[in-house]
């Protein structure tokens, strides 16, 4: 065996600790054998004891072949080319076996040891992309027959070559299309890698409509994506593009019939909703944010500010068949700076006995000692929830766990000497919900301090705060799973 080389499927030579999501292995003998299209298979993950053993002969065993990854064998003479077919994830690992005991034609053995390669697939962009969302989103009803356009959101880079995307109305026939790549953040899809926009040549008839991807949709590496379908269905006629109302929270204000709007010392929200998928856009001297609202609901966060902000600014709210809404808007946050004190970890879920063994972990990230707080726990907007009351004093930099009056503190791994704080029952009314819930932390003036969006318990672990993140951060980003750390 003279040489094992992989690429990527424009010919590329690849990494094998930065393999394609599909890639191609060539295999170059010193001459023909005995039943090459055998001899050499992909799988996925690390090859173990069990594996080893079984690369040492052919045949293969059902036990490393239910780890097959399917793959086109193609030989020509003394070479041997395996081409994945699977679409891979990423960072996955995957082992090239060929096996031991290789035979030429005239049945002389001519490899003993079996070749056993270890490789993993590209963390990158470029490395490979699957369509991840939509906008509007795949299942849309009553969209406007003179949509503009539809977007598709990947993870990776891809390139689009002619034949790509298919459209069907109704009558089941193609429908006249232009596709071309555009930016994701100008569409408001600010967390995607790369985005392609679908816009019909003519308004569509009432009915279903369907979008598919073909093998001419493809990824930086010239590997074809996964084929993808996406339907939707036209309404008869359009609707107008309207703000809906909505019930604000405690610590909010209806702002001019748009939504509601909730501020704090370091950030300001808009929170609206119209009846269809559509752009929101806020402009000022200082800022330009765009964020698709594929349900026509969105919060407009202005984060990183102030206290005694002001700030003009333009809202811009656009349909997907060319409506659009302007209204003047003001960006502001409070007039003084607010406790220093954010939510950054908390145990919804524990090893132990709910919701005795159930915690919130606050953390003071400002530069003075505070004392004689008083806040409220919610697990709602429109409620104030839980007394706290803290007669300690907190030094920046410490962490308070927050818990009920059975929690023990020990068997949760609380870091010694962290302040613990006990409410009389639960955190909140019947606990936190493993099922995943919001938790609003405010002072005894109902100010906003700290808000963490709703995340599914899971036993034994934490939501943490990003250590990155802005303390008055909302957003699901700025927040992981990851083991708990009580206090520390």
């Amino acid at each position: 065996m003279t040489r094992v080389e992989a690429f990527d499927y424009s010919g590329g030579l690849a990494s094998w600790d930065a393999l394609p999501r599909r890639f191609i292995v060539r295999i170059s003998l010193r001459g023909p054998i005995e039943g090459p299209g055998q001899v050499a298979i992909l799988i996925s993950g690390e090859a173990d004891e069990a594996v080893r053993k079984d690369a040492e002969a052919l045949p293969w065993n059902q036990r490393t072949l239910r780890r097959l990854i399917p793959s086109e064998v193609k030989v020509e003479g003394s070479e041997i080319e395996l081409r994945s077919q699977a679409y891979l994830s990423r960072g996955s690992a995957v082992t090239l076996l060929i096996a031991g005991g290789i035979r030429d034609l005239d049945g002389i053995k001519r490899s003993k040891a079996p070749i056993i390669i270890n490789g993993r697939v590209s963390e990158g962009p470029e490395g490979g992309a699957q369509m991840v969302a939509a906008f509007p989103p795949d299942g849309s009803v009553n969209l406007s027959p003179r949509t503009e356009r539809f977007v598709l959101a990947f993870d990776g880079r891809v390139q689009v070559f002619p034949g790509a995307i298919l459209v069907r109305d109704s009558s089941r026939g193609e429908f006249p299309v232009t596709a071309s790549m555009v930016s994701c953040s100008e569409e408001g899809l600010n967390s995607f890698v790369d985005c392609l926009a679908i816009a019909p040549l003519r308004s569509f008839p009432p009915g279903d409509v369907e979008i598919l991807t073909t093998e001419n949709l493809r990824d930086a590496t010239g590997a074809s994506l996964p084929m993808s379908r996406l339907s939707f269905r036209v309404g008869p006629e359009a609707r107008s593009l309207d703000f809906e109302a909505m019930r604000c929270p405690i610590d909010g204000r209806e702002e001019l019939g748009l939504g509601c709007v909730v501020f704090s010392d370091r950030q300001w929200s808009l929170r609206a909703r119209v009846g269809m998928p559509a752009r929101f856009e806020l402009y000022s001297p200082h800022r330009a944010i765009r964020v698709a609202a594929p349900y026509g609901e969105v919060n407009l966060v202005v984060p990183a500010l102030a206290p005694n902000h002001f700030e003009a600014a333009r809202l811009v709210v656009r349909s997907l068949d060319g409506q659009v809404v302007e209204r003047a808007i003001q960006i502001e946050t409070s007039k003084r700076p607010l406790l220093p004190l954010t939510i950054t970890e908390v145990c919804a879920d524990p090893e132990g006995p709910e919701p005795d063994q159930e915690w919130v972990e606050l953390f003071h990230f400002g530069d003075a000692p505070i004392s004689d707080v008083d806040l409220w726990l919610a697990d709602r907007e429109d409620v104030q929830g839980t007394r706290i009351m803290i007669r300690r004093t907190i030094a920046p930099g410490d962490r308070v766990i927050l818990a009920g009056m059975r929690f023990d503190a020990v068997s949760a791994g609380v870091a010694a000497g962290a302040l613990v704080i006990r409410v009389d029952g639960a955190l909140v009314p019947g606990g936190l919900a493993n099922a995943g819930e919001p938790l609003i932390l405010r002072d005894h003036e109902g100010w906003r301090l700290a808000r963490m969006p709703a995340f599914r318990g899971r036993r034994g672990m934490c939501v943490v705060r990003r250590a990155e993140a802005d303390p008055r951060s909302e957003g699901e980003e700025d927040f992981l799973y990851a083991s708990c750390t009580p206090g520390r």
